[in-house]
């Protein structure tokens, strides 16, 4: 009976205790999860504000990029090094500064792949009704496979002439150079100078100039 005496009250202050602890969470979920309602309620809010207040253009492009991203998981590669790769193409090209450059190039690529095929079957059964199943089949592939490379052409073709306007534009900077140089001013500051200097007429030639300067300068 002692001993009952001494547990009973032990239980009932234990049970008390873990009631309380209970109804202590339940009350901190409750709000947690209100608090978490309420800010995705505002989001979405100032997300509906923001988006009715673009303009058409700036709205398809937020779709395409939407639906790119979407689409990169099919073609991105999970190596590291060939992810280097593309971004170091951008950079030559002078597109690293967008964002998320890697996901919408690779969403591209996908999405052009299925959409020649796509729109060369409509095309077939609106117009054209006699092609052998191989024939349809060959033309398909042959038009994915265009689609996926389209992507690459272009950003080979970005990158010469970028490389090409660069080149034509640095006998003009260089003899810039010598003139800042003869008027006293430091390699990294003659650089900075030629490059806002030629910002107007040659701008990929004076972003390496600016990417130059701060190297210098790091």
């Amino acid at each position: 009976m002692t001993t009952l005496a001494y547990i009973i009250p032990i239980l009932v202050f234990g049970a008390t205790l873990i009631l309380a602890l209970a109804v202590a969470w339940y009350i901190s979920h409750v709000k947690s999860h209100r608090d978490l309602l309420k800010k995705i309620e505002e989001e979405g809010q100032l997300k509906s504000v923001t988006t009715d207040g673009l303009s058409l253009q700036d709205k398809i492009r937020q779709a395409y990029l939407s639906m790119t991203k979407g689409l990169s998981g099919i073609a991105q590669p999970k190596e590291e090094e060939r992810i280097s790769r593309v971004k170091r193409s951008f950079l030559q090209a002078g597109l690293s500064r967008l964002r998320n450059v890697v996901p919408v190039y690779y969403g591209t690529k996908t999405l052009f792949a299925l959409l020649l095929p796509v729109v060369f079957a409509a095309f077939k059964l609106a117009l054209v009704r006699s092609m052998l199943p191989m024939q349809f089949l060959f033309v398909v592939v042959l038009l994915a496979l265009i689609g996926f490379y389209i992507p690459d052409l272009w950003l080979k073709i970005k990158i010469a002439n970028r490389k090409d306007k660069i080149t034509q534009g640095f006998p003009d900077a260089l003899d810039l150079l010598v003139v800042c140089s003869e008027a006293g001013m430091g390699l990294d500051a003659g650089i900075n100078r030629v490059g806002e200097e030629i910002k107007i007429r040659n701008a990929p030639l004076s972003e390496e100039m600016k990417i130059l300067s701060l190297e210098l300068r790091a």
